[in-house]
């Protein structure tokens, strides 16, 4: 699994928190397999274009804002992957804002977005209004850095509501722990309980490897003596393989404490957890110096 180097994304997280200050209500959406990702040349300019590549991940599509002849709803808690799930081209974060037309039998709607990739400073991507065909909370909406006009980049975002959305809770068995490992010597915390919930949603299934979007992440850890209490908000990615040696898994969040939005995920490897049950440890650091790991263990919430 390709991880993100930690101090290109803390460079930019720091940055960007306030774009996850707080995660729109409204309703899950779920991208399906006509999203993609392409980058090259559009008239009219003549190096190549590549081909579009396959985008999977979920997003949160708030409630209408009215307007006068527009409707405005927030998009929040972006998170795609371009490519193979377990080794992908990039990865995709971020917000903006979604309009549709309020007038007229024949709709239309658009998208501004503001994405970061692999970590690397945000970008500002738009669309033209186009035709809302599909319905009017179905979307399929090409978005670019410049209009395909030369060299671009160009996500179609092509999404549905999420149907399938299954609501987990963590275990007496899930921690929170922060300290030094080697070759640091500083202290290294005992263990602390956390409790919370995050939404599941399958992406895809080729029957060999599943991936879901985790999503509305909520954790709590109490405090301890000489220790504050800690919140934790955001959202991620888990991913399931099922191989000759037993299953394996993976899981990558993105979350929110205070002002500070830090990447954890972790190595895929082989788990003796029987899923739906899901248990894992992500950490920001590969347990190297300075860390916090996260073990998360849960089941379905009943």
């Amino acid at each position: 699994m390709v991880r993100l180097t930690l101090s290109v994304l803390l460079a930019t997280v720091f940055a960007t928190a306030a774009a996850y200050a707080s995660s729109p209500p409204g309703k899950l959406y779920r991208l399906d397999a006509d999203a993609s990702f392409q980058q090259g040349c559009f008239d009219p300019c003549l190096c190549p274009l590549g081909e579009p590549v396959i985008v999977h991940g979920a997003f949160v599509l708030g409630p209408p804002i009215p307007g006068n002849v527009v409707d405005f709803h927030r998009v929040g808690d972006i998170y795609w992957t371009v490519g193979d799930p377990l080794e992908p081209l990039h990865t995709i974060t971020g917000r903006g804002t979604y309009r549709l037309t309020n007038y007229g039998p024949d709709r239309s709607h658009s998208l501004d977005l503001t994405l970061s990739t692999d970590g690397g400073p945000p970008q500002a991507f738009f669309s033209d209004f186009v035709p809302a065909d599909s319905g009017p909370m179905t979307l399929d909406i090409p978005v670019s850095l410049n209009g395909m006009y030369c060299y671009d980049t160009v996500l179609r975002v092509s999404a549905v509501p999420a149907t399938r959305v299954e609501r987990y809770a963590l275990t007496d068995a899930s921690t929170y722990q922060q300290g030094c490992f080697d070759p640091c010597d500083c202290l290294l915390e005992a263990p602390r309980p956390m409790s919370g919930t995050f939404d599941l949603v399958p992406l895809f299934d080729t029957g060999t490897v599943a991936g879901y979007a985790v999503a509305r992440t909520r954790l709590v850890v109490p405090p301890a003596p000489g220790l504050r209490p800690l919140r934790f908000a955001g959202f991620g990615r888990y991913t399931l393989v099922q191989g000759f040696a037993g299953p394996a898994d993976t899981m990558s969040l993105l979350l929110r404490s205070g002002t500070l939005v830090t990447p954890f995920d972790s190595p895929l490897e082989n788990t003796s957890t029987m899923f739906p049950a899901i248990s894992v440890t992500v950490d920001m650091n590969d347990m190297v110096c300075f860390d916090k790991l996260l073990t998360i263990d849960a089941f379905p919430a009943e």
